[in-house]
């Protein structure tokens, strides 16, 4: 037990019949609090337990809150909450994406670590060491790092 007199809730606390009522609990459609005080256990160590149990705990109504006058009114709607559908995504419709037109290769001459200036593109030329060489071409805009070419190359998708 805790401080409060509830039960933890951990492995040795479950007997088959405490399932057992959890699950009838669960069925009627309490809410993991409710169910927590009729039980007197704490929230957490029942919606662990119904995880663990795959039981399902009905989603309870959401609440509101909304300015009514000079004060807060909670407001509880009948309707619980719906799943998130996300995004509607096609996979099978056509790319849109259009093919950019080739860049020419940066004819700069590559710089050390110490050399890169605030205009130099920094994309990094080889395998990572200790003298490694960075593309040193002008930069494609104020906001970024790369010349335009190894921009095309790093940030913009690539179409078949």
């Amino acid at each position: 037990m805790n401080q409060r007199g509830m039960h933890t809730g951990n492995g040795r606390d479950w007997p088959l019949e405490r399932i057992e009522q959890l699950a009838a609990l669960a069925a009627k459609g309490l809410s993991a609090r409710v169910i927590a005080d009729k039980m007197h256990m704490s929230r957490n160590a029942i919606l662990g337990m119904c995880y663990r149990r795959k039981i399902v705990i009905q989603p309870q109504p959401k609440k509101r809150r909304i300015r009514a006058g000079m004060g807060n009114v909670r407001i509880t709607l009948n309707t619980p909450r719906r799943p998130y559908a996300g995004p509607t995504l096609d996979f099978h419709a056509e790319a849109t994406l259009q093919p950019m037109a080739p860049i020419a290769a940066p004819t700069a001459t590559p710089v050390d670590i110490m050399g890169l200036e605030p205009h130099h593109c920094r994309y990094p030329l080889g395998e990572p060491s200790a003298n490694m060489l960075y593309c040193g071409a002008t930069i494609a805009g104020d906001r970024l790092s790369f010349c335009p070419f190894h921009y095309q190359m790093a940030c913009r998708p690539r179409v078949a």
